[in-house]
């Protein structure tokens, strides 16, 4: 009993797909960026948080100005490709770096705290800059 290895808790690679595209990319590339940390995976720690960094306002911005027209189809094609590349890559990860005896899945109660956490903070950026945009305006 003393030989036994500590199971590393790690969010599932469906869970963080799904995340990904439902709510929102953000909530996904944390979860990842969770996992990748607990493995000891510093470069894909920070792969999966840099990649949101330009995600927030490209597709904020261009959320505002174009989403009736050909920028909702791109932005949903690339919240699915990002959303399957997190599942894949988290998934790898996983593999590459645990055995299926050492994990232990993530209680989803987390989840509710982790992601709901997220949305808010996006939620408050969201409404900061339209703040800013409201006290910038010309008119």
């Amino acid at each position: 009993m003393e030989n036994e290895p500590t199971k590393t808790k790690v969010w599932n690679p469906l869970i963080i797909g799904i995340l990904a595209f439902i709510p929102d990319y953000i909530v996904g590339a944390v979860l990842a960026a969770i996992n990748a940390h607990r493995l000891k995976e510093k470069g894909k720690r920070n792969l999966y948080l840099l990649i949101s960094l330009p995600y927030m306002p490209i597709f904020w911005l261009g959320g505002l100005y174009f989403m009736d027209g050909w920028f909702a189809a791109l932005a949903l094609f690339a919240r699915a490709g990002l959303a399957y590349w997190l599942y894949t890559d988290s998934k790898k990860l996983i593999e590459k770096n645990l055995a299926p005896e050492n994990m232990e899945n993530e209680n989803l109660s987390r989840l509710l705290l982790v992601g709901g956490g997220i949305l808010v903070f996006t939620v408050l950026c969201y409404l900061l800059f339209m703040a800013l945009m409201l006290m910038f305006n010309s008119q």
